[in-house]
């Protein structure tokens, strides 16, 4: 049988162990919550990651769409830059007018177009109208000659702007109060789009 000594000793390693035990059981279940806690860590990291990467993308195609509004807002410039040149060169009644004068028309609807696409998906009707006439407004403003009254002409058609209106918007662009002439054809306009 053992001596009391023993049984002391025993008893502090019986004891000593539990703690020990009790220890490690403290520390596995603090490594599972520190792994659950890095997992949730990382799940919210990947969450963030795409939301980013959505705004990144967003943010690209809002880019792209400037670009093509820009591109076309040039090509409606050097549209109107041809339309005067043929005029002067051919006269108003000639093919080749006519052929500029389309030209310069699909311009316009393209600086339209794209104004509208850049204006974005959860733009109202009547923001898409506005962005529209904006563009082709503040195109029609560095114009010269024949071709911005042509194009002044094709914005009256688009929007249904009275011609007792028309004189006034003509007037305003003249003296270059581009943005009154703009303010004037969005209170004015019939939508289109």
């Amino acid at each position: 049988h053992p001596d009391a000594s023993e049984i002391e000793i025993y008893a502090l390693l019986l004891e000593e162990t539990a703690t020990w035990a009790g220890e490690l059981e403290a520390a596995e279940q603090a490594q599972e919550d520190l792994t659950a806690s890095m997992e949730r860590a990382v799940d919210v990291a990947a969450e963030h990651l795409e939301i980013t990467m959505d705004l990144i993308g967003a943010e690209r195609d809002r880019l792209g769409l400037a670009r093509d509004l820009e591109e076309a807002e040039w090509d409606l410039q050097d549209a109107a830059n041809e339309y005067n040149e043929v005029l002067k060169e051919n006269g108003k009644d000639s093919r080749e007018a006519a052929r500029a004068s389309n030209d310069l028309e699909e311009s316009l609807e393209k600086v339209g177009e794209a104004a509208v696409d850049a204006a974005g998906d959860t733009a109202t009707h009547a923001e898409k109208e506005r962005a529209r006439n904006t563009a082709i407004m503040s195109t029609i403003a560095t114009m010269d000659g024949p071709a911005q009254q042509a194009a002044l002409n094709y914005i009256y058609a688009l929007n249904e702007i009275p011609p007792e209106k028309q004189t006034t918007i003509t007037t305003l662009v003249a003296e270059g109060k581009d943005k009154g002439a703009e303010e004037l054809i969005n209170t004015l306009s019939t939508p289109v789009i």
